[in-house]
């Protein structure tokens, strides 16, 4: 017969899986809806023509979306909004980048969109964004 520890500590483990399993699903909702963005971001961009849906929720995507927002090492040193391509310095280091691929050895290795891509993506749909505000003005 369990003594009212045992009872008190299974019912504890219970509730913490319980706050644990919400606490999951509620970043799991806001990594799709995250990725989700950006699936429409490389749309319009025309860079679904390179990357499926499946690619861009693969495991290490969300971080290196969030890697693409929170590096403050990354920079633009020069963009090409026609081609959609553009060279990006991060760790001190130039990257040629494009909705195809990156010279970093991220992409070289894992063969998908690094944060040097998402990123671009970013900085390319803001641009776009501007011009379309800048043209209702």
């Amino acid at each position: 017969m369990p003594n009212f520890y045992t009872t008190l500590l299974s019912e504890t483990r219970a509730k913490i899986k319980e706050i644990r399993r919400e606490s999951f699903d509620r970043i799991t909702e806001t990594q799709n809806q995250a990725l989700l963005q950006v699936e429409q971001d490389f749309i319009s961009l025309g860079w679904n023509k390179y990357w499926t849906s499946e690619q861009l929720i693969e495991d290490g995507q969300f971080e290196r979306l969030e890697q693409s927002i929170t590096d403050t090492d990354l920079d633009i040193i020069e963009i090409d909004e026609k081609s959609g391509s553009g060279k990006i310095e991060g760790n001190s280091r130039l990257y040629r980048v494009s909705g195809e691929r990156c010279s970093c050895t991220d992409f070289i290795y894992r063969g998908l969109p690094c944060k040097h891509m998402f990123f671009l993506a970013g900085v390319l749909v803001g641009l776009h964004n501007q011009e379309i505000s800048g043209e209702l003005s």
